[in-house]
């Protein structure tokens, strides 16, 4: 039998505020990979980014952390991270990554996987000129990978096939159906409040 590789999975976002699919995003992938066959999921790591990001209507980051916390207090396998939340300066995602691969490897070894998780929207994101370094993306895409969720109104599978760029990583893109269709998000929360 072939040893399955450790895999912690990262969520970074506002959390303006966290909503359940946020949390359902992990069940999904956690289940996608465990059933794969190549991977064991050990934990998944929610971090808000701190008040320094500027979204406009962006609650405290204390708040923030707080609704996390609450909504993952009934799950043993999710943590909040709240370093990059109390960091005085907007961190880049290939920072947050390098952190919590760091700290992953401390708990599980150096065998262990860290790797990005976020909906297919995120991939859109990468083709706004200037939004991302393009030495960030190598090696976020190289070095750690995504488990993108197919949202809703998003179409990764078109933008990682039609962007030479990201074909060149589609082998370390895991693109992860919900065949639930659930819109929720943040935005619209704050919206209807």
């Amino acid at each position: 039998m072939t040893q399955k590789t450790p895999l912690v999975l990262l969520l970074c976002g506002s959390f303006n505020p966290v909503t359940n699919m946020h949390l359902r995003m992990f069940e999904i992938a956690k289940n996608y990979f465990n059933s794969n066959g190549k991977y064991q999921v050990l934990k998944g790591i929610i971090s808000p980014v701190s008040d320094a990001y500027k979204k406009k209507g962006l609650v405290d980051a204390q708040t923030r952390c707080e609704m996390v916390r609450l909504g993952i207090k009934s799950n043993n396998w999710l943590e909040l991270s709240e370093w990059e939340s109390k960091k005085p300066e907007w961190t880049p995602t290939l920072e947050v990554l390098t952190y919590h691969k760091k700290n992953a490897q401390h708990q599980f070894g150096n065998s262990v996987q860290l790797m990005l998780l976020c909906g297919g929207d995120l991939v859109e994101t990468f083709l706004i000129p200037n939004l991302w370094k393009a030495d960030h993306m190598e090696e976020i895409f190289s070095q750690f990978g995504l488990a993108i969720i197919n949202r809703m109104g998003s179409g990764p599978e078109k933008i990682i096939y039609e962007n030479d760029f990201l074909y060149k990583h589609k082998s370390n893109f895991h693109l992860i159906n919900d065949w639930i269709l659930n819109d929720i998000s943040s935005t619209k929360i704050r919206f209807f409040i």
